[in-house]
């Protein structure tokens, strides 16, 4: 395995194409980072680098060589980064806003993972519709959100994190339980369950009603989840909602999912913080838990 500071030095010497001014940035003597090259040359196996009286130039290898040790170097410094913030106590508050579905069904977990790494933190959790926790993010009521949705707010920061699959179901008595696969003109003239508006779920309904020119007999509006849920089973009328609601609802065969032809339901999940803030640690770091169950092979 090749030495970290031996490849921020070969780094140093690429970028000034020059060891003496790149020993000058190191605080080394020339011949140090000269034989230390030459140690990471035979290391290797091959020339890194053409020699001049007044300046050196990368070889082939070389650039290749430098792509990846800049990627490598970047890499572990992210990782001591990482590193250095768990080491710090993280204490004090954290009050955190999300809309309906991160709130219900992703939040608890990523706070139960969160609260075993750093147990002196104090955490206030506000569920509310996409919108009002946008909101109370910039009056600064929160330290910061995680939201369903496109959020165009441009005073926000904004950073999408994730996506959300949706499924379309239907009630075990509706007339098109009995499919597997819908086409769009079969969804005309349908009654629709959906959400409130400003709610991240009831903005996707809207979209795709809107997008396919649906013609809709009749909408009921409930402002939770669960009442959307409980619509659907009674048989009122279809609904748009996040896989992780209607999961269970699905495997027990109380809820019907049902495929639209050439249509991929899917939004994205997005992190609001006010625009210049500085984040707490606690802040940061329930980020990163949270980024990790989403992106489980990302770091």
């Amino acid at each position: 395995m090749l030495d970290f500071e031996l490849l921020k030095m070969f780094i140093t010497v690429a970028e000034q194409r020059h060891f003496s001014r790149a020993a000058d940035i190191l605080h080394l003597t020339q011949p140090t980072v000269s034989m230390r090259i030459r140690q990471l040359e035979e290391q290797i196996g091959v020339t890194l680098f053409e020699r001049s009286p007044k300046r050196v130039e990368l070889t082939p290898a070389g650039h290749i060589m430098l792509k990846h040790a800049r990627d490598s170097v970047q890499s572990m410094e992210q990782a001591l980064q990482d590193v250095e913030r768990l080491s710090k106590e993280v204490t004090g508050e954290l009050t955190i806003g999300a809309s309906f579905t991160i709130g219900e069904y992703l939040l608890p977990y990523w706070i139960a993972t969160f609260s075993e790494l750093f147990p002196n933190v104090q955490i206030r959790v506000s569920i509310k519709n996409t919108n009002d926790i946008v909101q109370d993010v910039y009056d600064h009521l929160l330290d910061g959100g995680f939201v369903e949705g496109r959020v165009r707010r441009k005073d926000m920061q904004i950073k999408r994190f994730a996506e959300d699959d949706l499924v379309l179901v239907a009630g075990t008595t509706h007339p098109l339980a009995i499919y597997s696969t819908v086409q769009l003109e079969q969804l005309g003239r349908e009654t629709w369950i959906v959400r409130e508006p400003g709610s991240g779920t009831r903005s996707y309904s809207d979209q795709f009603m809107e997008q396919h020119d649906l013609e809709i007999t009749k909408l009921f509006e409930f402002g939770s989840n669960q009442g959307v849920k409980e619509a659907v089973r009674a048989g009122l009328g279809l609904a748009i909602l996040s896989k992780h609601v209607v999961s269970r609802e699905l495997e027990s065969g109380e809820l019907r999912a049902l495929h639209v032809i050439g249509e991929k339901f899917v939004r994205p999940l997005t992190i609001v913080e006010r625009k210049g803030n500085v984040p707490s640690l606690a802040w940061e770091q329930l980020l990163h838990v949270a980024q990790s169950s989403v992106n489980p092979h990302k770091t």
